[in-house]
């Protein structure tokens, strides 16, 4: 059977048995690694080189790498994506050409793709990758568990195993609700805990760990850890939530886990933690990076601003308007970049009507959002 696509100008035909191409001029698929000096994002349309084309194997893999990362942007897009950055740059490091592929499809691709692009973390897809100051995304398989004391404090734990079958399971499910409670119990401050020093500080922790790898006879890792010590001041001002998504059978883990803790200048009642509850739900559903716009970081936003002003020049969106309309036009965009973000500024998936989350919360009792935790495995 023959099958047909076309590349530019030019028809190739395929078949199993063939070994040339249709045409004696044809542009191959892959594309070559250039020799000038730096990546740069083109902010005019893209041209794909009609030059010889390299048809090495690396290449094809960084074609089929970028679709990954770009969450299926269509093989064309990510070929002239990756033509443009080669030929553009003599810097043989992979990440380092798949994050200006990244945006020169952000770009260039039309919108679709860029707000998918757009809600996609940039890092890597065979690392844990931390999307947010207490944001934790691992592509493999994993357990996540969260646990709140009783004293305000809590744990929050990514395990991760080199299945689903084992990720799923109830040894290491049980497993990972044993860390986050050790994490919960770590007096030493907040943020990430050493596993190490986590599994030389508590030995029962240590026998589970043994005895997990024992039992699933798979690479079992500590891949994150996160610690909110008890709030400072009232504590019965706070009010805390987790929420488990995809929930093993054991109930103790699941494939996302989010902590969100709340103050509140009532009394904490049953209403109150449902609303926290509500919006740890909200958490692992809208996957937010940032509380608040104030703590996004200055290279985050001078990056996506980049971003912003490329796509307007592209798309033609500031021609002929004065200075003032121009800026308007890029505070809008980067307003829309700071709602998709920022949990405070976000639609609240889980109330009807979608009220945004820091209005909601001062209406339903002058409620602050305090910090937030959450980790996410691939899991299904």
């Amino acid at each position: 059977m023959y099958a047909s696509s076309r590349v530019g100008p030019v028809l190739v035909l395929r078949c199993p048995f063939a070994t040339k191409l249709a045409t004696k001029d044809a542009v191959q698929f892959c594309l070559p690694f250039a020799s000038s000096t730096s990546i740069r994002l083109n902010h005019a349309s893209t041209t794909v080189s009609s030059s010889p084309i390299s048809s090495s194997k690396s290449n094809v893999k960084l074609i089929k790498y970028l679709r990954e990362r770009s969450g299926g942007a269509p093989m064309m897009e990510c070929r002239k994506a990756l033509d443009f950055v080669l030929t553009s740059s003599s810097n043989g490091d992979q990440e380092v050409i798949i994050a200006a592929a990244l945006d020169h499809l952000r770009v260039h691709a039309g919108g679709a793709i860029a707000s998918k692009l757009a809600a996609r973390s940039s890092a890597s897809t065979d690392e844990l990758n931390h999307t947010g100051p207490s944001v934790r995304v691992w592509p493999g398989e994993g357990a996540c568990s969260a646990f709140v004391s009783g004293d305000g404090s809590t744990g929050l734990a990514l395990v991760t195993a080199d299945t689903d079958f084992c990720a799923r399971g109830a040894t290491l499910s049980s497993f990972a609700d044993a860390v986050a409670r050790s994490v919960a119990m770590y007096d030493e401050g907040e943020g990430e805990v050493d596993p190490e020093k986590l599994l030389k500080w508590d030995c029962k922790l240590k026998e589970a760990f043994d005895a997990a790898l024992l039992s699933v006879r798979e690479n079992v890792r500590i891949a994150a850890t996160y610690r909110l010590p008890s709030p400072e001041g009232d504590e019965r001002k706070v009010v805390s939530a987790k929420y488990l998504h995809n929930k093993a059978l054991d109930g103790l883990s699941g494939s996302s886990a989010a902590v969100v803790r709340l103050y509140t200048p009532e009394t904490p009642s049953a209403f109150l933690e449902g609303e926290a509850h509500k919006l740890a739900m909200h958490i692992v559903a809208a996957r937010p990076s940032y509380l608040d716009r104030s703590v996004v970081p200055s290279e985050v936003s001078t990056h996506e601003k980049s971003i912003i002003l490329a796509r307007a020049q592209a798309a033609g969106t500031l021609a002929g308007k004065p200075e003032k309309v121009q800026e308007s036009i890029l505070e809008g965009m980067m307003n829309k970049f700071y709602k998709e973000k920022c949990l405070s500024e976000q639609a609240h998936l889980i109330v009807e009507g979608g009220p945004v989350v820091g209005k909601y919360l001062k209406k339903e009792g002058n409620l602050k959002i305090l910090d937030y935790v959450h980790f996410q495995s691939r899991g299904k």
